[in-house]
């Protein structure tokens, strides 16, 4: 959302053309004010660039707050100097109208802002998911137990485990659909700019009272806040990601008559800022959604959902939320041209793609051997894929789907395979 548009040439073939484009401009406009007037000071911005070369270890970090820049005093109309009286109304009308385009230039290209162009209109490279990207929600091979303790603040325990392709093979038949090569959505979420420096407000709002710490791990640098550490709540915001942690009291105590969990959940990004009513329920590449009804998953309103959840919400008992893993929302779209979908099947068919079985855990290992499975089903999704430097994309993938025969194993199975459509 702040990425300037330096590099494109803005023309006006005539002034028809020119008033309709700040007639089109006047919400971008007027969005820019309003986070310009928002924005953090400059020795925020100072302190975390430096905060990655600082030493290991729980650092207090002083965060300025964020104000609001007082609106400009309203004032009269200005006086005309004499030697400038005498203008013509055709000279002043010229000087408006390189006044106006100017103006427009600058709000346009100067970088740092919120808003601006839609992000449908945004070109951005797409990175290429790995395999480990494809298969992160895949199924689990195994049972996971439960943790002990209060965690620190940046532990998600919400997390599930990496998953993994199905070990035997698996022979698959069926015609894909003849689509493609074809232009398909693909996102980039608006990383920490979004929520770090909110930090002191979310908690505020969460009631988690503290100094504003940060703590290096191996996944980054987190900034925190907790409350009567250890035992207390807690927020924490990847500085890389924007991903977000909540904690809520180690022992909640009460009873709440039974909650809608889902709106509940969406009640509670939107105090947060995050644009909870448009976050549809989650649904796995498997089809499958949270397994306890006190667990909210939500995801991004994008084209064929995603393979993670954008925000994971656990309800205590007492009608509180006790845990939350929450991504930031989707800051930029662009489109990319898709393989042929019969491409990407043949890579599937070929094993050179990773094939998952949703109820894995049916099986005993020893069973879980080669099957024979049909082609059902395809459509698009999105993949999880962050980079090194912590940026995240939602990249379009083929979701093949179809039942399966494992030999020697009764009952039905399913089967799923996500494909970048940029190709394996």
């Amino acid at each position: 959302m702040s990425d300037d548009l330096d590099g494109k040439r803005i023309l006006f073939e005539s002034d028809e053309a020119l008033e309709r484009t700040i007639h089109d401009l006047r919400p971008v406009m007027r969005q820019r004010r309003q986070a310009e007037a928002t924005q953090p000071d400059p020795e925020f911005l100072r302190s975390l660039r430096v905060h990655l070369t600082e030493e290991n270890g729980d650092q207090q970090v002083v965060l300025p707050t964020v104000t609001r820049r007082p609106s400009p005093p309203r004032v009269g109309r200005p006086t005309v100097p004499s030697r400038l009286r005498n203008v013509s109304p055709a000279v002043w009308a010229g000087v408006s109208a390189i006044a106006v385009a100017a103006v427009l230039v600058v709000l346009l290209l100067r970088p740092g802002l919120s808003g601006g162009p839609s992000p449908k209109s945004m070109a951005f490279a797409v990175p290429r998911p790995s395999r480990s990207d494809v298969t992160r929600a895949y199924p689990v091979p195994y049972g996971q137990g439960a943790g002990g303790g209060v965690p620190a603040p940046w532990v998600n325990d919400l997390a599930p485990a990496p998953g993994s392709a199905y070990p035997s093979h698996l022979t698959l038949s069926g015609t894909a659909p003849r689509t493609g090569p074809a232009p398909v959505p693909a996102y980039k979420l608006a990383g920490p700019t979004f929520d770090v420096p909110r930090l002191r407000a979310i908690a505020a709002t969460l009631g988690v009272a503290g100094p504003t710490r940060q703590n290096r791990q191996k996944d980054g640098t987190w900034m925190y806040i907790q409350t009567h550490a250890p035992m207390g709540r807690s927020v924490a915001i990847s500085v890389q990601t924007g991903e977000l942690i909540y904690h809520g009291d180690a022992s909640p105590r009460g009873l709440a008559p039974p909650l809608r969990y889902v709106a509940a959940a969406r009640a509670w990004l939107t105090r947060l800022g995050w644009p909870g009513a448009a976050m549809p329920v989650y649904q796995s590449p498997s089809g499958t959604s949270a397994e306890r009804p006190q667990i909210v998953t939500l995801g991004w309103p994008v084209q064929g959902g995603a393979n993670v959840p954008a925000a994971t919400i656990l309800f205590a008992a007492n009608g509180h939320v006790q845990q939350a893993d929450v991504w930031p929302p989707v800051g930029r779209e662009t489109t990319i041209t898709a393989q042929a979908a019969t491409r990407a099947w043949a890579d599937v068919r070929a094993d050179r793609i990773p094939v998952a079985v949703p109820n894995i855990l049916a099986l005993a290992p020893m069973d879980r051997k080669s099957g024979i499975g049909t082609l059902r089903g395809t459509d698009i999704t999105q993949v999880f894929t962050q980079t090194r430097g912590g940026a995240v994309y939602l990249v379009p993938a083929y979701r093949f789907t179809g039942a399966l025969h494992i030999k020697n194993a009764g009952g039905a199975f399913q089967w799923f395979a996500l494909v970048p459509v940029t190709g394996s």
